[in-house]
C-alpha cells in the first residue's frame, strides 16, 4: 500500500471521530494538511485533542460538531456548516454490549417474549451510513467537487462472522451491499464519488488504510455493470478507486472485491452469472454514451 497523498486544500468530514479509528484517521488527514470536521455525539467532542507538530500548530483546521447521525437533521445541519467537502468518512459504528445474547428467551414485565433492543445497531451502522452517503452525494453535486470520496468503515466480520456478534455482523455485510450496489451508481452521476471500504481493527494499518482508500488509484475497475462492455470499460488506467474493500489483518493488506468479481464464474456459477448481467442491463437506466 503507497503511501497517503493528501492535497492541502482538501476538506474531509468524519463521523464518529472522537476516538478510535475515527479519530486516529482524522489525524492522519490532519498531519496530511486538510481540513477536517469531525461529527461525534455531543459529551465526547471536548476529551478528544488534536495531536503531532502540524495539528497543534493549525488548530483552525480541526472543528467539532456535535451530532448524532442517526438524525437527518442533525447530520443535514453539519454538511450545511461545513459547506464543500472532498472526503467523506462514514466511520461511525456501535456494536453489541458485552453478555448481550439477543436470542435469549428474556421476557417482559407481562411474561411474554420481550422484543430485543436490537434497532439501535442497525441505527447508527447502517441508516447512519446511508444519512452520510445521501448528504455526501448531495453536498458533493452542489458544490461541484469533481474528485470527491466516500469511504465507509465495514469490518473483518462481515466476510468471516463471528458468532457473539450477530446483530453487528449482519449490519456490516449490508454495507458490503451499499457499496456494490453504488459502484457502478456513483461514477455515473457528475459527483463521480469513489465508493471505498476499509477493516476496522483498529491497527495502524487499519488507519492508514482508510484514509488511503480516499486517494487511491486503479488500474482497472472491480468489475463492468449490466450494458458496459469489458474491452472498452475494465481496463481504465488512473481512475480513482471505486467499490473496492480493504482488509487488514496484522500488518498486510488486501483488496478483496478484485478476485472476488474475477471468481464469480466459479463460485456463482457461469451460467447464474449470464443471467445475473442480462438481469443488470435490463435495468441499466444510465444514459447510452457511458456504455456503448
Amino acid at each position: 500500500m503507497a503511501n497517503v497523498q493528501i492535497d492541502e486544500s482538501k476538506v474531509a468530514l468524519v463521523t464518529g471521530g472522537s476516538s478510535g479509528i475515527g479519530h486516529a484517521a482524522a489525524q492522519i488527514l490532519l498531519d496530511n494538511g486538510a481540513t477536517v470536521h469531525v461529527a461525534c455525539i455531543e459529551g465526547t467532542i471536548t476529551s478528544v485533542q488534536p495531536e503531532g507538530s502540524q495539528t497543534t500548530g493549525s488548530p483552525n483546521r480541526l472543528h467539532y460538531h456535535a451530532c448524532d447521525v442517526r438524525v437527518w437533521t442533525d447530520l443535514r445541519a453539519v454538511f450545511e456548516s461545513v459547506g464543500r467537502v472532498d472526503y467523506v468518512f462514514a466511520n461511525a459504528g456501535i456494536t453489541e454490549s458485552d453478555g448481550v445474547d439477543f436470542f435469549a428467551d428474556n421476557l417482559d414485565d407481562a411474561g411474554k417474549l420481550a422484543e430485543p433492543e436490537w434497532k439501535s445497531i442497525f441505527e447508527v451502522n447502517v441508516f447512519g451510513v446511508l444519512n452520510a452517503v445521501k448528504l455526501a452525494v448531495s453536498s458533493m453535486r452542489k458544490q461541484k467537487v469533481a474528485a470527491g470520496s466516500i469511504v465507509i468503515t465495514t469490518s473483518a466480520t462481515a466476510h468471516a462472522a463471528e458468532q457473539s456478534l450477530p446483530i453487528y455482523v449482519t449490519s456490516k455485510t449490508a454495507l458490503l451491499a451499499l457499496i456494490r450496489a453504488l459502484r457502478s451508481k456513483l461514477p455515473s452521476t457528475t459527483v463521480k464519488t469513489m465508493m471505498g471500504a476499509s477493516d476496522n481493527d483498529g491497527g495502524d494499518v487499519d488507519i492508514t488504510a482508510l484514509v488511503y482508500s480516499a486517494t487511491a488509484t486503479q488500474e482497472r475497475r472491480v468489475a463492468v455493470y449490466g450494458k458496459e462492455r469489458e474491452a472498452r470499460h475494465m481496463w481504465e488506467a488512473g481512475q480513482r478507486w471505486n467499490g473496492r474493500v480493504l482488509r487488514t489483518p496484522g500488518e498486510t493488506c488486501t483488496e478483496l472485491e478484485e478476485p472476488l468479481a474475477d471468481l464469480r464464474p466459479f463460485w456463482f456459477g457461469a451460467e447464474n452469472l449470464w443471467l445475473a448481467r442480462m438481469q443488470q442491463a435490463a435495468t441499466d437506466t444510465r444514459p447510452a454514451l457511458q456504455w456503448l
